[in-house]
């Protein structure tokens, strides 16, 4: 857009496509939409971006509302192509944003970016690849940060209140033949729903995990560790204070 409003008004001639689907390709093309959408494991993301493709729901509330994840991020990249850079938004799905930033910085023409301005001006290499690792790393921290505060909340006294519930586990103790006992235990069954649901939250911080690659979860874990930190040197200091007698 930048380029097309400095453009001299005779500078250039539009020119407009024919359309060449006819209505079977058009069918042809719904009707294999409709087979990812059914079949494929797609987030709202992904599902926005099939909808705006299909030739009827394009324009549809649902296709521009499941949209605004893609769009922001297409707007974010096409920005730092340029060498500018797009503040982030509360409204921003870190997570996606930063598989988008990934996707781009690892495509063949990255390693060789630059940008001229309308008035001639050359943004280099350098300057670009900066902005991105920049903007990546506010992503990742905020990506963190969140994984983070949602561990935080999960954490909580053990519940003891409702019925007793009898179960049969292990012993630890193994028996004189060689052989694992077993020992039979009640728990209240509030405690049991509570082991459930933080084992079902472990698993879905391990899937948020997965589906970055490799690096990407390497630096996710060792920012969350970074944040916890200072938490626990805070605490470390409050406890040597406190045995020295210092208030």
């Amino acid at each position: 857009m930048d380029e097309y409003k400095s453009q001299d008004d005779l500078g250039f001639q539009v020119k407009l496509k024919a359309r060449t689907e006819d209505p079977e390709s058009l069918i042809a093309k719904q009707f294999q939409i409709n087979q990812f959408m059914q079949y494929g494991n797609l987030n709202e993301a992904d599902f926005g971006v099939l909808a705006k493709e299909s030739p009827f729901l394009d324009k549809s509330d649902l296709a521009l509302k499941s949209t605004l994840k893609a769009d922001r991020a297409q707007n974010m990249i096409l920005k730092l192509d340029k060498g500018k850079d797009l503040g982030m938004s509360p409204a921003d799905d870190p997570g996606y944003m930063l598989q988008r930033l990934d996707t781009r910085m690892s495509q063949p023409d990255f390693d060789e970016i630059t940008y001229r301005t309308p008035d001639g001006f050359v943004i280099n290499t350098e300057m670009i690849q900066g902005l991105y690792m920049q903007k990546r790393q506010q992503y990742l921290q905020l990506q963190a940060q969140r994984m983070q505060e949602k561990m935080q909340m999960e954490k909580g006294m053990i519940p003891t209140t409702g019925n007793r519930v009898k179960i049969q586990m292990y012993d630890s103790k193994m028996n004189k033949d060689g052989s694992i006992g077993m020992k039979q235990i009640a728990i209240p069954n509030d405690a049991l729903e509570y082991l459930i649901k933080r084992l079902q939250a472990q698993e879905t911080t391990a899937a948020s995990l997965q589906q970055f690659d490799s690096q990407t979860q390497a630096d996710l874990s060792s920012q969350m560790t970074s944040q916890n930190e200072p938490e626990g040197q805070d605490a470390m200091n409050s406890a040597a204070m406190a045995e020295m007698g210092i208030a």
